[in-house]
């Protein structure tokens, strides 16, 4: 009987650097004096990052072969900037799940990015989300449960919040992280890393 094989929970993402996780603390300072105390569970600053594409479980003895899969798709695409710009929320300002932050500056760049991590996936099995890809940057996530007065609110004060784009950051390098799930939150970890060219 062989011995079961550990499993990783993965995604790709664009690490981004200090001074912008600073300025969305600031955000985030900004939006909890405004919302209803207690009805976001915010993403603490350090852990923003821009994804690319979520795994889930994923087979220790595939990543390495995985890795380089996207080292090759990836070849021949140069370092590009992105910068952050305006905030949101999914799916709408009335019953929001999700704040964010948008990603502003070479877009085009970010998604050929995307789209060739992805397809560097799906030959390992990957599947990719039905709906495209928005780049996007998540800040907090409604607690479930909230009644309708807060939601409205919660919406209410991320469209007034003014966001003047910050943070122009040039992406060198994509990373894949190990995501462990604590009681305190998630723990990243970087597994491996691919240099644009």
């Amino acid at each position: 009987m062989t011995e079961k094989e550990e499993q990783w929970r993965l995604f790709w993402a664009i690490p981004l650097p200090k001074p912008i996780h600073t300025q969305i603390e600031h955000l985030q300072k900004e939006l909890i004096r405004q919302v209803p105390g207690g009805s976001v569970r915010w993403v603490p600053a350090n852990n923003v990052h821009v994804t690319l594409a979520f795994l889930g479980d994923w087979y220790r003895s595939r990543i390495p072969p995985m890795v380089e899969e996207v080292t090759q798709a990836l070849e021949g695409i140069p370092p590009f900037d992105v910068e952050i710009a305006a905030a949101g929320v999914f799916p709408n300002y009335r019953r929001p799940r999700v704040i964010w932050l948008g990603i502003g500056g070479d877009v085009d760049a970010l998604h050929r990015v995307q789209a060739a991590v992805a397809r560097a996936l799906v030959m390992h099995g990957w599947k990719p989300e039905r709906r495209g890809y928005s780049p996007h940057l998540t800040i907090g996530r409604v607690r479930r449960g909230q009644g309708n007065t807060t939601l409205a609110a919660i919406g209410q004060a991320v469209q007034r919040l003014k966001v003047d784009p910050f943070g122009r950051h040039q992406v060198r390098e994509i990373t894949l992280y190990r995501s462990v799930l604590k009681p305190s939150g998630a723990e990243y970890t970087p597994v491996a890393r691919v240099t644009l060219q």
